[in-house]
């Protein structure tokens, strides 16, 4: 049974926690926009991949960071002009759901360049040393995940609420 909680729900937890936030982002972009964005998961991906090269390149962590989010940024308002916005009024939805469908290809196969489909270790910036919590190892990348999907959905909660 511990190993089962150790190899299993205890990351199954944290990875339950970051898919919550990715969720979290395709409700916030309907609800403000709405439209369904296809390219979002790729979206995603270009942080991670932006961080990977930073770092490559000499890049301190922190500051790999601070690159990947105005990658990301840039990315993003990349689509939005052109797979979304010219799309937007045509009073049809399916014009913008084949271009964010081209824009997710589009983005995958330039995110596999860098690496060339090689896994990575990711920089998380975090101490790689574990807690004991109740006997069980626990990450503290794991436990910001949890820490970070309970603050924001609580926010975000809040913010529709009020």
């Amino acid at each position: 049974m511990e190993q089962l909680v150790q190899s299993v729900l205890i990351p199954g937890i944290a990875n339950g926690a970051i898919l919550s936030l990715v969720a979290i982002g395709f409700s916030v972009l309907f609800r403000t926009t709405d439209v369904l964005n296809f390219a979002h998961g790729q979206l995603i991906m270009v942080l991670p991949v932006a961080i990977l090269i930073a770092v490559q390149w000499g890049a301190s962590v922190f500051v790999a960071y601070a690159i990947g989010i105005v990658v990301l940024l840039l990315v993003a308002l990349l689509i939005e002009a052109v797979a979304v916005r010219p799309f937007m009024h045509s009073g049809q939805a399916l014009p913008w759901i084949l271009s964010t469908l081209g824009a997710s290809v589009i983005l995958t196969e330039l995110l596999a360049i860098p690496f060339g489909g090689e896994t990575r270790l990711f920089p998380f910036g975090f101490p790689s040393n574990n807690i004991d919590v109740l006997g069980y190892r626990i990450s503290i990348a794991e436990i910001a995940a949890v820490v970070v999907a309970f603050i924001v959905a609580g926010l975000l909660a809040a913010f529709y609420r009020w």
